[in-house]
């Protein structure tokens, strides 16, 4: 089973096309329960990317 944290769940279409158009790319996606059985998106985490969402107040 892969690391959860590791992966930041995106669960709205909005912030997944925002973190798209700022250049990172969504690495699974799924219908999760947690999410009211709504699409949610996995990112993986990187150093770019806590640096985005630390600067975008998205965490």
């Amino acid at each position: 089973m892969k690391d959860e944290t590791k992966w930041y769940r995106c669960i709205t279409r909005k912030e997944m096309k925002q973190l798209i158009e700022a250049g990172f790319d969504y690495t699974n996606f799924r219908k999760d329960k947690y999410n009211n059985g709504k699409i949610t998106y996995f990112f993986e985490r990187t150093k770019e990317l806590e640096k985005y969402l630390a600067s975008t107040a998205m965490v």
